[in-house]
């Protein structure tokens, strides 16, 4: 039984060490988040304990810094971002997006036999802007400038003869009293004016560079639109990069994480690997434990 045992502790007391260990290393990749001091009075700091705060939180702007680096460097390049916008789903999930915002759809709902109409955001900012206008500060506003508009004309614009029948027929002052009509109605032209199909191609035409002969008669503006997007965002795409900062956004976001929530979400994506460690420590325990145990049979023969 002696004999037994003389094999079997040590391997058992090795792997218990070796697990322990490691799990204890891993811990103090996190913990404690502060560092520890002892022997502090009340004028003196005392001194640190060995260790703390763990090295994550120690290190986290280093890391931070290098991880915002690194992603910077090696997996958001322009060649990458543009490698990507080039592919077809990616092209077909902004064609998607653009023809709800322009709601062109390929149902029919949209006259097939004509241009598509603007609607879904386009229609919503249209009748946010009218409504915007029509508001009594804004309303009264517009008033205002038209009127100062026609006392400029008169006096700028028109010949002492011209401002002597102006005057003597009191035009400018009556088109000043219908003003808020004239505003009105200037509103309402121009809401009617940005909803109608051809006008809506016409700004989409001017945005996009140029809508070629054709595209919008058979419903496909929201596909020329998505070209002519991409085409620009792969010209600008190493300024876009550097006004994105990715580093420093990258290096920020780190720093801002609770390292709390920093060690759960390393735990959940390293936890199997983790397990692996602390048991590949249990085994070379073990090992280490039985090599002594030979080693002792071993130089109890000498």
């Amino acid at each position: 039984m002696k004999t037994i045992l003389s094999w079997l502790v040590p391997p058992l007391i090795g792997a218990l060490i070796g697990y322990i260990t490691n799990a204890i290393a891993i811990k103090m990749l996190f913990r404690p988040l502060r560092e520890i001091r002892i022997f502090a009075g009340k004028r003196g700091r005392g001194l640190r304990l060995p260790f703390t705060p763990g090295i994550l939180p120690r290190e986290r702007r280093k890391l931070a810094a290098s991880i915002g680096a690194m992603v910077e460097r090696e997996l958001l390049t322009p060649e990458i971002v543009r490698d990507r916008l080039r592919r077809a789903a990616v092209r077909e999930s902004v064609r998607k997006a653009v023809a709800d915002v322009l709601a062109v759809r390929e149902d029919g709902e949209t006259r097939p036999d004509g241009p598509p109409r603007p609607g879904g955001l386009w229609a919503d900012l249209v009748d946010r802007l009218t409504a915007f206008l029509k508001t009594p500060g804004m309303h009264g506003l517009m008033v205002k400038e038209g009127r100062e508009i026609i006392d400029r004309v008169r006096d700028r614009d028109l010949s002492v003869f011209q401002r002597f029948f102006v005057e003597a027929g009191n035009y400018d002052e009556t088109i000043k009293e219908r003003m808020p009509r004239i505003v009105d109605d200037l509103i309402d032209r121009t809401g009617a004016l940005l909803r109608d199909p051809a006008a809506f191609v016409k700004i989409a035409a001017a945005l996009t560079g140029g809508v070629p002969d054709g595209v919008p008669a058979d419903g496909a503006i929201d596909r020329v639109i998505t070209e002519k997007i991409l085409e620009r965002a792969d010209r600008n795409i190493e300024s876009i990069l550097r006004t994105f900062d990715v580093k420093t956004m990258v290096e920020d976001r780190i720093n801002f994480l609770d390292m709390i929530r920093v060690e759960k979400i390393v735990l959940d994506v390293m936890a199997s690997q983790f397990k692996w460690i602390n048991l590949f420590g249990g085994i070379l325990g073990a090992l280490i434990g039985l090599a002594e145990a030979v080693f002792s049979r071993l130089m109890g023969r000498f």
